[in-house]
C-alpha cells in the first residue's frame, strides 16, 4: 500500500495542521480538510486547509488555505475554491457540515 501525506504543516505560514477530515464524493472528488494554526496554541490565527483530488485520489492538487478565522464574509474563498464548493453556505448552515 502506498502512503500519501495529505495535509502538511508550514504551508501558507501555518505551523501545524490539526483535526483532519476526508470527504469522498460519488463523482470521484476527494477532499482532505484540516485546521491550519500559525502558532502552537489555541489562540493563534487559524484557517481551513484543503487538499483535493478530482480522480478518486489518483492525483492531488496543491494544498491550499481556503478560509481564515477572521472571515469578513466577502465570498472570496468560495470564488477561489477549485472544487466549486458552496463554502459560505457551509460556514453558516449546520446541515451541510
Amino acid at each position: 500500500m502506498n502512503k500519501l501525506v495529505l495535509l502538511v504543516a508550514d504551508v501558507g505560514g501555518y505551523r501545524t495542521c490539526r483535526f483532519p477530515a476526508i470527504a469522498v464524493c460519488r463523482s470521484g472528488v476527494v477532499l482532505a480538510f484540516g485546521v491550519g494554526c500559525r502558532e502552537l496554541n489555541d489562540w493563534a490565527e487559524i484557517a481551513a486547509v484543503l487538499h483535493g483530488s478530482i480522480d478518486a485520489g489518483d492525483t492531488w492538487g496543491m494544498q491550499q488555505v481556503i478560509a481564515i478565522q477572521s472571515c469578513t464574509h466577502c465570498g472570496d474563498c468560495e470564488r477561489r475554491c477549485p472544487y466549486g464548493l458552496p463554502i459560505m453556505d457551509m460556514l453558516h448552515d449546520r446541515s451541510l457540515r
